[in-house]
């Protein structure tokens, strides 16, 4: 028997109890978060991701209770196995350079901004929309 669930696990300190035919056991674990981020004001701004990445990523549309609204500066940068990645219709911000050095990347699905056009047009990137919501891009 295993445990199938699926919970947002805050980053931390965090004690987990199990129980398993009439034992319980309490584990000490720290949570590492694989992207890094800021919030301020209730806003949460992507900075970086602590581990390798490897085809696709989906950017959370919430870290903490607080909105992502933004993906910070370098904050993918030089990521060269990153194929894939989506972004939620909550950001409306990309830094400069957030994903230079991703050679891989060939798609980026996202929700139709201005902001995120003008982030692709002033960054040289090529895309286009198709009906689902899927841009085509290449990063020079």
């Amino acid at each position: 028997m295993g445990c199938n669930c699926t919970k947002n696990i805050v980053p931390g300190e965090k004690e987990i109890t199990v129980s398993y035919d009439g034992v319980t056991t309490t584990f000490k674990v720290t949570v590492i978060p694989k992207v890094a981020y800021e919030i301020k004001n209730n806003e949460a701004t992507i900075t970086g991701y602590n581990d390798e990445l490897d085809g696709e990523y989906v950017v959370p549309s919430v870290l903490e209770g607080a909105v992502v609204t933004k993906i910070g500066s370098n904050a993918f940068a030089g990521k060269e196995d990153l194929t894939v990645i989506t972004i939620p219709s909550s950001v409306t911000e990309i830094g400069e350079n957030a994903f230079s050095g991703c050679s891989s990347l060939e798609k980026a699905v996202i929700y139709p901004r201005a902001e995120i056009e003008e982030y692709m047009d002033a960054n040289g990137i090529n895309w286009e929309y198709a009906s689902d919501c899927t841009v085509s891009l290449k990063v020079p």
